[in-house]
């Protein structure tokens, strides 16, 4: 398991307390991956939900040899959850999720079964 995992909310949309700007550019989401990778750490956190996050995670993985392990967030929008998943894999320029975290743990098990998601985390509450 991973000790550090870089979330990348801030790479999509106006997040945090102390953000004064909008979303980090994708030049400087690329300096920050880059950095990030250099120093250990080798999985991302993100979600739809983070604006265009993932879209820059999947531009940074096209253009490097490396690649970061991803857990995604489902966000229910009405689309089934395996094509959001599809999606997801498709922006972040990825085979499978380290993580998935969804709310039905049925749905979960269908897509370890399938191979798309490598981890399955139980939610205990």
């Amino acid at each position: 398991m991973h000790k550090i995992i870089l979330g990348t909310v801030q790479f999509g949309m106006k997040y945090g307390i102390n953000n004064t700007s909008n979303e980090i550019s994708f030049s400087d989401s690329k300096q920050i991956l880059d950095f990030a990778y250099k120093n250990g750490i080798k999985c991302l956190d993100t979600a739809e939900a983070y604006g265009d996050s993932m879209n820059k995670i999947g531009d940074f993985h096209k253009t490097r040899a490396r690649q970061f392990k991803v857990i995604n967030k489902y966000c229910n929008d009405g689309k089934q959850i395996e094509d959001k998943l599809k999606e997801g894999l498709k922006a972040t320029n990825l085979n499978f999720f380290e993580g998935y975290l969804i709310h039905n743990v049925d749905d979960l098990n269908k897509l370890k079964n399938k191979n798309i998601i490598n981890k399955e985390f139980k939610n205990i509450t």
